[in-house]
């Protein structure tokens, strides 16, 4: 039991995320699109789905360092850098940070807009 530990830690945030997005794709982004009506072009847009890559490998990077196999490092660097962050960083806070920038990482690759309007 304790192999499958560090494989349920990274799967877990990471299969939330991604139900979620594939919930608010399914069900809130024709919605919004529907809304939006004639600027939904610009939802679909290649700059779009660009800076999506772009919001999608920033808490990609964060989960990568604040991973319990970097948090060692990471939090070192952080306490050689005091003026970095608002809080006194700790392990627990570095978990935490990995658990949302996982969800959040596989929350927006799986809510990922589609490269053309949906029904056409």
């Amino acid at each position: 039991m304790d192999t499958l530990l560090p494989f349920f830690e990274v799967a877990a945030p990471l299969m939330a995320g991604a139900l979620s997005g594939m919930m608010f794709k399914k069900f809130v982004y024709p919605m919004v699109l529907a809304r939006l009506g004639s600027l939904a072009g610009l939802v679909n847009s290649r700059g779009n789905r660009l800076m999506g890559l772009l919001f999608v490998a920033v808490p990609l990077g964060l989960a990568v360092l604040c991973h319990s196999s970097n948090a060692e490092k990471t939090l070192a660097w952080l306490r050689a850098h005091p003026g970095m962050l608002p809080v006194q960083p700790t392990p627990f806070l570095l978990q935490v940070t990995f658990y949302a920038a996982a969800f959040y990482c596989a929350y927006l690759l799986a809510a990922f807009p589609d490269p053309s309007p949906r029904g056409q």
